[in-house]
C-alpha cells in the first residue's frame, strides 16, 4: 500500500502555466524566423549608431567622386534670409543654370523637404530611388503641416550619378506665396492674400545631364 501511494504522488498533473509559456516561446521563435519577424528584430533591437561623416554624402560608394562641395558653392545663395538680403530663388531655370557648372552627375532631384514617394514617382523617379530618397535621414516620411503650408519652403537637391548613387546634396529655401514679412523681425510672417512670395514652384523637379553637358528638365 505504501508503494502504491508513492507511485500516486509521482504522477503529477501537467502545469497549464508551463505549457502556455512553452507555446508562447515556440510561436515567438517561429515568427522571428519569418521576413516580418526579421524586420521587427532589426528595427527594434538597439544598435550603436555609426559615426556620422558630414563631409561626404551617405550614398557615396567606393569609386564614386563626391560633388558635394561643388553643390554647396553653387547653391549657397539659394536660401531665404529676408527680402533685404541678396539671394537667388530656386526656379527651374536658375537651378538648371547652376547645375550646368557641375560635372560628375547624371540626374538631379530637387524636392521639398518631406516630399512623398508618390510625388517623386509621378515626377519620373524610379521606385528604388524614390524609396531611398523618402527614407530618413534624407526627406523623412511625411511633410509636417508647417512644411506644407508654412511661410518658408525648404528644399533638398540630390545629385545622382549614372548608377543612381548620390554624389552631392545640399539645402535651399524660399518664401511661399501667400505670406509677407511683418515689421516684427526677419522670421516674423503673416498670411497675405495675393502675396507672390517667390512664385509657384513644383514640389519635385528633375534634371538630367546629357553626355554633351546639356541640362534637360522633366
Amino acid at each position: 500500500m505504501g508503494a502504491a501511494m508513492t507511485k500516486g504522488t509521482d504522477c503529477r498533473r501537467p502545469s497549464l502555466r508551463r505549457i502556455a509559456l512553452l507555446l508562447a516561446l515556440g510561436v515567438t521563435s517561429g515568427v522571428a524566423l519569418t521576413a516580418p519577424g526579421k524586420y521587427a528584430v532589426k528595427r527594434w533591437i538597439w544598435k550603436p549608431s555609426p559615426p556620422s561623416d558630414t563631409l561626404s554624402p551617405q550614398w557615396l560608394l567606393p569609386g564614386a567622386v563626391s560633388r558635394r562641395s561643388e553643390a554647396l558653392r553653387a547653391f549657397n545663395h539659394f536660401n531665404y534670409r529676408g527680402d533685404d538680403v541678396e539671394r537667388e530663388v530656386p526656379t527651374t531655370e536658375a537651378v538648371a543654370q547652376r547645375l550646368a557648372g557641375i560635372d560628375g552627375w547624371s540626374t538631379a532631384v530637387l524636392c521639398e523637404l518631406g516630399a512623398s514617394l508618390g510625388e517623386l514617382y509621378r515626377a519620373g523617379i524610379d521606385v528604388p530611388t524614390c524609396v531611398l530618397l523618402v527614407s530618413p535621414p534624407y526627406l523623412g516620411r511625411m511633410r509636417t503641416d508647417w512644411q506644407c503650408s508654412g511661410p518658408i519652403r525648404q528644399w533638398q537637391i540630390f545629385l545622382l550619378d549614372a548608377a543612381d548613387r548620390e554624389v552631392g546634396r545640399t539645402y535651399m529655401s524660399d518664401l511661399r506665396p501667400g505670406f509677407s514679412r511683418t515689421d516684427g523681425g526677419e522670421n516674423q510672417f503673416e498670411p497675405a492674400e495675393g502675396a507672390p512670395g517667390d512664385g509657384e514652384l513644383s514640389v519635385v523637379r528633375v534634371f538630367h545631364r546629357t553626355e554633351s553637358g546639356e541640362i534637360r528638365t522633366g
